[in-house]
């Protein structure tokens, strides 16, 4: 069997063994950038924040990213709103705490 096919297996009996939902692609440490700006409900609509970063006003780390960017735990993003720029460090990437309380998920630098 090639390789592929082994870790489909592995990824089939893990979610057997503990009984997890499959998703293979799910890793509840990352998440899209344009995902995390409206679910912090710092930008009200996800086509939206899609814009805003295709735009080059969202940066991490510096750097300007595209909405597929993933942001993990720790990291900086700045928006850039006409003239001010909020500097926020991401806290939480779980989907269900941003869903409940988006507010905790980050938390403002600047």
């Amino acid at each position: 069997m090639t390789e592929r096919w082994h870790k489909l297996l592995l990824i089939l009996s893990l979610n057997l063994c503990f009984d997890l939902p499959i998703y293979p692609c799910y890793n509840p440490l990352i998440m899209r950038v344009d995902k995390f700006l409206k679910l912090a409900r710092l930008i009200k609509r996800r086509t939206t924040a899609k814009s805003a970063a295709e735009g080059s006003r969202v940066l991490v780390a510096g750097k300007a990213v595209k909405p597929a960017y993933n942001l993990k735990i720790g990291d900086i993003v700045e928006i850039l709103y006409g003239d001010s720029i909020i500097k926020i460090k991401v806290l939480s990437t779980d989907e269900k705490q941003a869903k409940k309380e988006p507010a905790t998920i980050y938390e403002i630098i600047e």
